[in-house]
């Protein structure tokens, strides 16, 4: 029998839990006041204190037990495939049960540890003169902004790039940037840390991912073998998402602000290099001849940047990585994000937004 009497006591329990989160999570500025800036405040440093103790990944070795694990069980139930298939129906009522069970835990286990921060209101509504359709004048204005400043930037940044081989040191310089922010906005201090360096790096190029924030643990992976001098926007970023900044747009925005504070030119270069080329992104679509005519106007060791990060990511493409694009874009449209991945790239809007209304 499938519905027994445990069953539908542990179905009522989940449903209770959940509705309670889906009905929390309608009321932004309950969750901002409650959560974002309270319960998950305490809960995120719970979790670096303990994570940061260990120097690898806890979640990176927690995914590769679930695989194991999948995979395990995949092999025994085409090992047992006779067995399977005298009775049927009483495994399948199993396994169903089973996959709930998984699915109601991660589901509650998620949005507890972090992901009702998707919830909390958008960062947009903060700023005087938000931007939402962005002007082309505007986005070159910009582009000019941040070129100017890779520029002035570029020299001392490159006599820095071998420091940028030391995890540890654009881990430890990240966290300065960030308690740097964090003498104008204290919600950014940073303390404890745990900024990890993904033990899924390589692997991770196949899948398209520089890095990622691991809500299960409240980690933050950097994949360290992309091309150096992109890693400390990539630290800043994920940085972002562990201080609450759950949207794609949001953390692009509060990590370039960090990068930006930091007194490494290394780190403000990373920062002004991804959004110049994010804005490019964008004006691209609206006028490819303007876009064509900056490019000629580009600094010639910012070029050798972008094509060399280019044809790293270019290196690594293959079929296995469009599956898994359309699958998080899914997954961000599903988490307040209607733009898919193109949220990365509007993290621009908020920078347009953040400098009209200074």
């Amino acid at each position: 029998m499938f519905f027994t009497r445990k069953r539908i006591l542990t179905f009522s329990g989940y449903f209770i839990i959940i509705l309670a989160i889906r009905i929390f999570s309608s009321f932004p500025e309950l969750v901002e006041r409650y959560y974002s800036t309270g319960i998950y405040v305490y809960l995120s440093k719970l979790q670096r204190a303990v994570t940061g103790i260990f120097p690898f990944s806890l979640g990176d070795i927690f995914y590769g037990i679930v695989i194991i694990w999948v995979i395990r069980k995949l092999v025994k139930i085409l090992w047992n495939f006779n067995e399977i298939r005298a009775s049927p129906r009483s495994y399948l009522s199993r396994v169903a049960w089973k996959i709930f069970n998984a699915g109601c835990i991660i589901y509650i286990w998620f949005n507890i540890s972090w992901g009702l921060n998707y919830n909390r209101p958008s960062l947009m509504e903060e700023f005087a003169h938000p931007v939402t359709h962005p002007e082309k004048e505007d986005l070159v204005e910009l582009m000019e902004f941040l070129h100017n400043r890779m520029t002035e930037d570029f020299d001392d940044a490159v006599t820095g790039r071998n420091a940028l081989n030391d995890n540890r040191y654009i881990y430890k310089e990240a966290a300065k940037a960030f308690n740097k922010l964090a003498l104008e906005e204290p919600e950014y201090a940073y303390s404890p840390a745990s900024l990890k360096t993904s033990l899924y790096s390589y692997a991770g190029n196949y899948l398209g991912f520089t890095g990622y924030y691991n809500p299960f643990s409240g980690e933050a992976q950097v994949n360290t073998s992309i091309p150096e001098f992109a890693r400390p926007f990539v630290a800043c970023h994920e940085i972002a998402h562990q201080l609450g900044r759950a949207k794609e747009n949001e953390a692009n925005f509060t990590g370039f602000r960090a990068a930006i504070s930091s007194e490494i030119p290394a780190f403000r270069y990373s920062a002004y290099f991804d959004m110049y080329f994010y804005s490019r992104r964008i004006l691209y679509r609206m006028d490819t001849l303007l876009v064509r005519s900056l490019d000629e106007k580009m600094h010639p060791g910012v070029k050798e940047d972008y094509n060399r990060l280019t044809e790293f990511h270019s290196s690594y493409k293959n079929p296995v990585e469009a599956v898994i694009d359309r699958l998080y874009g899914r997954y961000l449209q599903a988490n307040q994000q209607p733009s898919g991945k193109e949220s990365y790239a509007e993290g621009v809007l908020l920078l347009l937004s953040w400098r009209k209304s200074l």
